[in-house]
């Protein structure tokens, strides 16, 4: 009724005026305050004269900065207000409150003249005490934990009490008037914290403990003013049940007393708290508040959610109990004793300070109680070991998911201290890689995975006999083989048994054939073998590489002719780049300078006749000088060759017409310039490509790489040529010869063997391989290591180059004046988009004539006319 009146008085025109009427007068007093002496003022001249015009006149005002009131004197003669004495006081919400020092204060009468001691007169005294905020909560609670007594003892109202409880009563009875000695300031953020604005550094703290006997929590504020100031701001406590509960289940009382608390002060405060921190010095209730409540009994689960959902994430740390002012609750003190008791005042010491200097105790709690008990229930059910491995198109993918469900497994049966987030890391995704090896390898080998396990012998008969397999102690099968005294890694010396039939086995390949830059067939099956050994391997590599979409895109098929005798120079040793190949490749783009400006590039191949050894250079321009600098760099680094073989230009087309304009036009000037540097330069005979085939292929070996690792990714000039010496590094390690079956083969021979061993201009060395060890020098030792390769090139890699794998016989000769389908190919364009662009051209058509075509059966130049056009072969 009194609200409805006062708005009737308010009506619409002063919003501010209704706001402090109606929210803040929950009683008869008119409570408020503002941020300067002048918006105090405005509004006390506003609702005196809102209140007049109901015939309701304020007389009495109280205030803790005199100006305001001689503001109201002067401005308001009619209010009339009353000044009260210096020392004189009044009640505020049932506390008195002294408005010329801004402090409350507890009138605490005299009881000694109260001779009679009995329940009634004990229940009587208590509530006389007033305490609203709950300052007094640690004499309160020795009051409340005595009248629990009083009712255990089962004592009517009018009864006296035992001497002993009288004895006790009478003791806090006679100490009660010291808490009128109490001044407790008023303000508990400050002066310089404005009412209706937010500051930085306001920190909220609670506290919470309990003991057998009661239980309690207080709430303190800090907030800086010159140096950080703590306040008490409230407290709250209550008399444990007289049904015994354990220790920690009265810390989790105190704990939900505490957050409950919290949050009303929250609510009812008009300032925005930097930081609230809950303390406790119970270890248990810390680590039931951080856990699920569906994991704990009723009556702990039911509050901890509430707990939870009160305090959100606001962070719970851990005091000790000397350090908690919540102590004095739980225990009780004194009226004399709390007069004296700093730490209930001002909180601990450390709360002035930075919050990194906060007490930080690292707990762990092993075994909590009240935790539901575990049902362990189980059903028939069939043993699957068949994983799906046929789901997954790569390995990435599978490898990942499947360590997502071991860190699950992991989490699900440890603690949540314990439990793993974030991204997947190495050992992870190294333990999820041998269980997919281990469940491939059930699959494939059942029965020899049965026989090793009972430590059997394998019949000599299996697939798996020849190379001695054994299981680790993780359950994997591994090569035995014959290298255990090696001082290779434990994959090398005894590699993981695959089959090259099983779906992982092939994603395995996939991976790191795209891993390896799309590395053909001997290099995939290099690399794979450095950790597994798969059954098979090879025809699964050359598998690989053919159903490879992007490799098989940029590798179409020639017409082929029969393939030539190899020149003197391939077929004799010599010295890394003793005979050398030269090439060009490109144009290529690169950026430069400001404005990403696109520039041309080219990449110069030097590859050596006897090794196949390659060196990239990177040449900005088709300029002789650049071309002789590069060439410069080459035998700085690789020595000086003795002869420079290359192509002569004519045999370029399309793309490469630049390049052969290049070569033809500076032929006397290269061939002038490298015999002053005593270096025999020739050119191959024109119309003949298959004379260069040696730079051709390496060429082709390095646009193979380029294409699928650039696309069109325009590089700068130094990122350019970082991609070049990684494709050189991975050109070089490839196998000269056949990789064999034999578990316990050395390392294939690379051209890597080769680039070391001697000194770029050192002299030749004698021949003494077959001199025996004992007799030879140090140094002639060093020789001797370095010329077993060349046995080895003889022995293996020229062996090797006698067969004819391609262009074995003639292609047919095209008869004149027939209708027939005639494959066209164009310029190639790199292609690295998804979308697959036709290269070629299939038609069918008549041809009219075919001029320069021998009868023999041998190409050569020859024009072909069509309907729709007219082409020259080259």
């Amino acid at each position: 009724m009194a609200a409805l009146t006062l708005s009737g008085l308010i009506g619409s025109n002063l919003k501010n005026i209704a706001i402090f009427l109606v929210i803040k007068t929950p009683t008869d007093d008119l409570l408020t305050g503002a941020d300067t002496i002048e918006q105090v003022g405005y509004i006390c001249q506003e609702v005196s004269n809102t209140l007049k015009n109901g015939c309701f006149e304020l007389r009495k005002w109280h205030s803790n900065e005199p100006a305001v009131l001689k503001n109201i004197s002067d401005h308001n003669i009619s209010s009339e207000v009353l000044e009260f004495a210096r020392n004189e006081k009044t009640k505020t919400l049932g506390l008195n409150w002294s408005s010329r020092d801004d402090v409350l204060i507890y009138n605490i009468d005299d009881f000694s003249t109260v001779k009679k001691c009995t329940k009634w007169a004990v229940l009587s005294l208590i509530a006389r005490i007033f305490d609203p905020l709950g300052i007094l909560s640690p004499c309160i609670v020795v009051a409340k934990m005595f009248m629990q007594r009083l009712w255990s003892e089962r004592l009517s109202w009018d009864d006296l009490l035992p001497s002993n409880l009288a004895d006790q009563w009478n003791r806090f009875r006679e100490e009660l008037p010291n808490l009128s000695m109490l001044k407790i300031p008023r303000q508990v953020l400050g002066k310089c914290i404005q009412l209706h604005g937010f500051s930085s550094s306001i920190q909220l703290h609670g506290f919470s403990d309990s003991s057998t006997r009661a239980y309690g929590a207080c709430i303190r504020t800090t907030y800086p003013d010159g140096k950080v100031k703590v306040r008490l701001l409230c407290a709250k406590s209550k008399v444990a049940p007289v049904k015994t509960l354990t220790i920690p289940k009265l810390e989790l009382c105190a704990a939900l007393l505490l957050a409950r608390l919290a949050d009303k002060v929250i609510q009812s405060m008009n300032i925005k708290f930097d930081d609230c921190v809950f303390w406790s010095d119970s270890t248990i209730v810390l680590a039931l508040i951080k856990m699920a409540p569906n994991l704990l009994k009723c009556f702990i689960a039911n509050r901890v959610v509430e707990i939870q959902s009160l305090t959100k994430d606001r962070e719970w740390r851990y005091v000790q109990s000397l350090d908690n002012p919540a102590y004095y609750v739980s225990r009780g003190l004194l009226p004399k004793q709390i007069l004296d008791a700093d730490k209930w005042w001002y909180g601990p010491s450390w709360l002035k300070l930075s919050s990194s200097e906060w007490p930080s105790v690292e707990y762990k709690v092993s075994q909590l109680p009240e935790l539901k008990s575990q049902k362990i229930s189980s059903l028939p059910v069939n043993i699957i070991n068949e994983f799906p491995f046929e789901k997954f198109s790569k390995l990435s993918n599978l490898q990942r998911i499947v360590a997502y469900i071991l860190r699950f497994k992991n989490n699900c049966l440890c603690s949540s201290i314990d439990h793993k987030v974030g991204p997947l890391t190495v050992p992870e995704l190294q333990f999820s890689l041998k269980c997919l090896t281990r469940a491939a390898q059930r699959q494939s080998f059942p029965d020899e995975f049965l026989k090793l396990s009972k430590k059997q012998v394998l019949s000599p008969k299996n697939k798996l006999s020849n190379l001695t397999p054994f299981l680790d102690h993780n359950g994997l099968i591994r090569v035995g083989g014959r290298l255990k005294h090696s001082d290779f890694s434990v994959d090398k010396k005894h590699p993981l048994v695959l089959h090259s039939d099983h779906q992982f086995t092939k994603l395995l390949f996939e991976y790191e054939h795209c891993r390896l830059l799309h590395a053909g067939p001997q290099l995939l099956l290099g690399s794979i073998r450095e950790t597994f050994w798969p059954i098979r391997g090879r025809n699964l590599a050359r598998a690989t590489v053919r159903k490879c979409l992007r490799c098989f895109r940029f590798n179409p098929e020639l017409v082929k002719s029969i393939m030539g005798n190899l020149p003197r120079d391939r077929v004799t040793p010599s010295s890394p780049f003793h005979v050398t190949g030269i090439d060009y490749a490109g144009p290529f783009l690169i950026k430069r300078g400001r404005g990403c400006k696109v520039e041309k590039c080219y990449v110069g191949l030097f590859v050596c006749f006897s090794t196949k050894a390659l060196h990239l250079e990177l040449i900005s321009s088709l300029a002789t000088s650049s071309f002789i600098q590069a060439l410069r760099r080459f035998a700085s680094r690789r020595g000086k060759p003795i002869k420079i073989v290359s192509d002569n230009g004519t045999t370029f087309v399309g793309a490469y017409r630049e390049l052969g304009n290049f070569l033809k036009s500076n032929r006397n000037n290269l061939v002038n310039a490298s015999a002053l540097g005593q270096i025999n330069w020739s050119f191959i005979p024109p119309y003949s490509p298959h004379f260069g085939g040696l730079w051709e292929a390496g060429v082709k070996s390095v646009k193979h790489h380029l294409k699928r690792v650039l696309g069109n990714t325009q590089l700068t000039f130094e990122e350019f040529l970082t991609i070049l010496c990684q494709i050189e590094g991975i050109l070089n390690s490839r196998p000269l010869c056949p990789l064999t079956s034999d578990p316990n083969d050395f390392l294939p021979l690379t051209p890597t063997h080769f680039l070391i061993g001697r000194p770029l201009v050192a002299v030749p060395d004698d021949n003494v391989e077959d001199i025996k060890t004992n007799r030879l020098t140090r140094f002639q030792l060093i020789q001797q290591l370095s010329q077993q390769f060349w046995r080895r090139w003889e022995r293996d890699f020229i062996s090797e180059m006698q067969q004819k794998h391609k262009w074995e016989e003639l292609s047919s000769s095209i008869p004149e004046q027939t209708a027939l389908a005639v494959l066209l190919q164009y310029k190639q364009e790199v292609v690295s988009s998804s979308e697959v662009s036709p290269e070629f051209v299939l038609f069918q058509c008549p041809i009219e004539s075919v001029s320069s075509f021998k009868a023999e059966g041998m190409f050569r130049p020859h024009t072909l006319n069509t309907f729709f056009l007219t082409t020259t072969s080259p």
